[in-house]
């Protein structure tokens, strides 16, 4: 499949484009996108304004395939070495590797009601393109744990983190924001830390949710390092996770609880939001049913 990347200038800004969905994205389209990041910045770009809502939401399948993991880490460095700021702009939220991709950024843009979410730990991984290290130096240990906890983290609470520089509002005049990536500076400014209290919570939470689970604890160690994490440190912690059995495991429990989710003839997009849940009985699993409702912050009877 032919995957365009296209580019143009507008108001002084770099357009990098791609509208290819996540499942559609190859290795081809990788590397396009590595030459046009590669092109803007050494002709001289202001500002590299990179929208690519698919890009943005590739899974995990990225970081497990060692040839994917390769292209993901090529578009990386490329934003890593661009000298103009690489703007992201998230249009459907971030998730798993395409969230690693959005935090490897400059600054981030979010669409308004759109969310930020890692389901590492939950497939027995830590992140693969040095997140860990970004986010803990540069925010702090507790929005690395909370980011990373797997729960949808909305993009207007993550702007009070500077974690996301500015929402906008899909369908307004300035189109994909353009005011605001005119505005926004290259340099993460403000970055305000949790603090300590909050932070400590969120130690505790994922300690406890991860007993016996190797990716919990290894990234418990990882962010709680007093010296920057290093990229080889947090490499050799994503392959430690890679070849250990839990990961299979969780693959296998995560792949399955999506299939469960898949009922046929019913399509997600009509489903009413749930505010609140009466749960009849108190047994082993009614007790279970109020925990799952009681972490999805839905009141409960």
């Amino acid at each position: 499949m032919s995957q365009a990347v296209n580019t143009h200038i507008t108001r002084g800004v770099d357009w990098i484009e791609a509208d290819a969905p996540a499942d559609q994205w190859t290795l081809a389209g990788l590397e396009r996108l590595v030459e046009a990041i590669d092109s803007a910045d050494q002709g001289g770009a202001a500002k590299i304004a990179l929208h690519a809502p698919g890009l943005f939401r590739l899974g995990l399948e990225w970081a497990v395939d060692p040839d994917l993991r390769a292209g993901v880490g090529a578009v990386v460095a490329a934003i890593e070495r661009a000298r103009a700021p690489v703007i992201a702009l998230l249009a459907e939220g971030a998730r798993d590797v395409g969230l690693e991709i959005a935090v490897a950024c400059s600054a981030r843009l979010a669409a308004e009601g759109t969310t930020l979410q890692s389901n590492v730990l939950r497939h027995g991984l830590v992140p693969a393109f040095g997140t860990c290290g970004r986010i803990r130096d540069g925010w702090g240990e507790g929005a690395a744990l909370l980011l990373l906890s797997g729960r949808p983290f909305p993009a207007a609470d993550a702007q009070h983190l500077a974690l996301v520089q500015a929402c906008y509002r899909p369908g307004d005049d300035e189109p994909n924001g353009l005011s605001l990536v005119q505005e926004v500076s290259g340099a993460n400014a403000a970055r305000p830390a949790l603090d300590p209290e909050a932070t400590d919570a969120w130690r505790r939470r994922i300690g406890r949710s991860g007993r016996g689970r190797l990716a919990h604890q290894v990234l418990l160690k990882l962010l709680s390092e007093a010296s920057p994490v290093s990229r080889k440190a947090e490499n050799a912690a994503f392959i430690q996770c890679l070849n250990d059995p839990q990961h299979r495991a969780l693959l296998h429990v995560a792949t399955a609880e999506a299939k469960a989710a898949q009922v046929p003839g019913v399509d997600p997009a009509l489903a009413e939001p749930v505010h609140r849940a009466a749960v009849v009985g108190s047994g082993t699993m009614g007790g279970g049913i109020a925990m799952c409702f009681a972490d999805g912050a839905k009141s409960r009877y």
